[in-house]
């Protein structure tokens, strides 16, 4: 019967030929390497620390449809490792003041780290056209939908449409913002014949729909 020593040198050699065609080998390889028997050492002169990154890299990639060039991999003591992933992302290219408008001179792409971003970032400068920023954003800052906001079309006290629609029966009456509202916002009308407030959604910069 084969040894204790001799069953982890073959299941380490194993693993190493099956390394690249599965993932059950990365499972089987992090197992080899936490085994308390000294198998550490034997490992050690099988698997180097590039096959090991090499390992972890390859999981990474069957487990997540980010692109190859985008990760940066490295491996640590006890088997733990960094994922980390690089995106080009849109940035403050300056200080943007809050209220100002996202316009391409204030912005620009920069490759950055995302990975605690949970994809809550913009790809594009496109993407921030029509938006403003909700707060003030720092130069080089990475833009998120938390900081910015759609640019309202409607100002408060400005004249409106006001839409009302019941079923196949449509009217509308003149009213009066009381908040300003982007497209698809909610916001409070007044109704200047009847005197009273009502919930519309914004449609554009003339008219918004009573909400019931």
């Amino acid at each position: 019967m084969a040894s204790k020593r001799d069953r982890v040198v073959l299941s380490a050699r194993k693993l190493l030929f099956l390394r690249k065609t599965t993932v059950v080998a990365f499972s089987h390889l992090l197992f080899l390497f936490s085994l308390n028997t000294g198998s550490a050492c034997i490992a050690r002169t099988l698997v180097s620390s590039q096959q090991i990154d090499e390992a972890v890299r390859d999981y990474v990639l069957r487990s997540a449809s980010w692109p190859e060039d985008s990760l940066q991999v490295s491996c640590r003591r006890h088997m733990t490792a960094d994922v980390r992933l690089f995106h080009a992302v849109v940035v403050a290219s300056q200080r943007v003041k809050r209220g100002e408008l996202l316009t391409p001179q204030v912005l620009k792409l920069e490759t950055r780290e995302v990975t605690c971003l949970e994809g809550r970032y913009f790809t594009r400068i496109e993407q921030l056209q029509g938006k403003r920023a909700r707060l003030s954003i720092p130069l080089g800052a990475v833009l998120t939908p938390e900081t910015v906001e759609p640019v309202p079309v409607v100002s408060r006290g400005s004249k409106v449409r006001i839409l009302v629609q019941f079923a196949s029966v449509v009217a509308w009456t003149e009213g009066a913002a009381l908040q300003e509202g982007a497209p698809g916002e909610l916001i409070r009308v007044r109704n200047l014949r009847s005197g009273k407030r009502v919930l519309a959604r914004v449609l554009d910069s003339e008219t918004v729909r009573v909400i019931f």
